[in-house]
């Protein structure tokens, strides 16, 4: 899955869709460092995260049911952080610097695009 802002630019190539109980209960846990398969994880549905068992800070995005960011979390630090956010529906995980790298803000539209399969 592709995911772009509203305003075209693309925040991440690949997204991987978390929309089990335990794709979600897993997550980025026990990973070294961000998969190299895929630019973030998507959580749906979703409305808070912690970082327990994480092993490196993420950046995170909580959607609402448009898809509109609510909160952002920049460098939220492993193994200490639990986050829960009123009105969310989907979380956005991506790798420390990934906010700041795309300017993204409280707001902003992100559009979700399934990718063509070759073949």
């Amino acid at each position: 899955m592709l995911c772009k802002l509203s305003g075209g630019e693309i925040l991440a190539k690949r997204v991987r869709y978390a929309d089990t109980f335990a794709a979600r209960f897993l997550g980025l846990m026990l990973k070294r460092k961000f998969p190299a398969e895929y630019d973030a994880l998507l959580l749906t549905p979703c409305s808070s995260v912690h970082t327990f068992l994480m092993l490196y800070p993420l950046d995170i995005l909580f959607l609402d049911s448009e898809i509109k960011v609510l909160r952002i979390y920049e460098k939220l630090p492993p193994c200490r952080s639990w986050a829960v956010v009123r009105g969310a529906r989907h979380v956005l995980e991506m790798e420390a610097g990934s906010v700041a790298r795309y300017n993204v803000k409280v707001g902003d539209k992100l559009i979700f695009y399934e990718r063509e399969r070759r073949g």
